[in-house]
């Protein structure tokens, strides 16, 4: 079972509502919310921050990046900085490349959840293609990954991270 049959099982085992939404191809966050004709602020973008060569997830929204010194402080690192391409290949062996869902849980990684994206009632995210999405309420998302909730972007007017 791939990554969206695992992810499917475990919504409907949980009994977590969802809807599976299935779209073009896209490979941003960006471009997938405006596949899905919704907000970037609606549309969760995973991202891998590698702090002293340990891998961490941050979920943050899709038209927003991840602030590298938040990320810094949160991970009490002394250095950080994206993943790569391999290192998500080999972190996420069941997703296409930057698909992944953020459950980095399952991954045994810690999960940081941006406040903003908490205050959210549903969010959207990859479901490990890039032509599938799922939608589910914030609450479960923030529960079952056990995400810290924290003030983890950039501010509006900087950009500190292209992603």
């Amino acid at each position: 079972m791939g990554i969206r049959g695992r992810l499917i099982d475990f919504l409907e085992t949980q009994g977590i509502p969802y809807r599976e939404r299935h779209h073009i191809p896209t490979y941003t966050a960006q471009q997938e919310a405006g596949a899905q004709h919704l907000p970037g602020h609606r549309v969760a973008k995973v991202v891998i921050v590698m702090g002293d060569e340990r891998p961490a997830m941050f979920v943050v929204p899709a038209d927003r990046h991840v602030d590298l010194n938040a990320a810094r402080q949160f991970l009490r690192r002394g250095e950080v900085r994206l993943a790569r391409e391999g290192e998500l290949a080999r972190l996420f062996p069941d997703c296409e490349i930057g698909a992944m869902p953020p459950f980095g849980n399952w991954y045994g990684l810690q999960v940081y959840l941006d406040d903003s994206l908490a205050a959210e009632p549903d969010l959207t995210f990859a479901a490990g293609r890039y032509d599938e999405s799922i939608t589910m309420p914030t609450a479960a998302l923030e529960r079952f990954s056990h995400a810290v909730v924290a003030r983890i972007v950039e501010p509006a007017h900087r950009r500190l991270v292209a992603a």
